[in-house]
């Protein structure tokens, strides 16, 4: 793999999850397609992390997209503890992937 791995990955979720929401906000599409569909875009990143040697990278989109399966799944505002687990994944998916660059020594 020629560069970081995430240079690679920026772009392939924003690639991959504009689209999908530009047509689920404009075509409609039917429940759960926009999260599994961003799962699936956020599991194509991490598994990009993990080829190029990045584990912590890639555990950290694994969280994103377990974040974005979990907001789909339960009704986020009927509970404290479910905003404080989504909450959790994502800072701990952020936490991940700042670590990696901040390993790599990567400011970009």
């Amino acid at each position: 793999m020629d560069g970081s791995p995430a240079r690679y990955t920026r772009l392939l979720v924003f690639l991959g999850l504009l689209p999908l929401l530009l047509m689920d906000m404009f075509l409609g599409l039917p429940d759960g397609v926009f999260p599994i569909g961003g799962a699936v875009i956020m599991t194509a990143a991490a598994l990009v992390h993990f080829y190029g040697g990045e584990r912590r990278a890639g555990v950290g989109w694994i969280l994103f997209g377990a974040a974005l399966l979990f907001v789909s799944s339960v009704e986020i505002a009927a509970s404290l503890l479910y905003l404080v687990v989504f909450a959790m994944l994502l800072l701990s998916g952020l936490v991940l992937l700042a670590s990696q660059r901040a390993e790599l020594g990567d400011e970009a």
